[in-house]
């Protein structure tokens, strides 16, 4: 709540705050996918 109050407000580099806040849900998520995907991989399983 502290960060959605300055965050919509009209200010100077709010737009690269929200950008840097997204990107890292987003990268976050993809790495989980692609460290899952290496998981169950066929060739190089740790997982069976």
């Amino acid at each position: 709540m502290l960060l959605a109050l300055p965050l919509n407000q009209a200010l100077h580099g709010v737009a690269f705050c929200r950008t840097v806040f997204c990107l890292t849900a987003v990268v976050s998520g993809a790495a989980v996918a692609m460290l899952w995907i290496w998981l169950i991989n066929g060739e190089f399983a740790d997982v069976k």
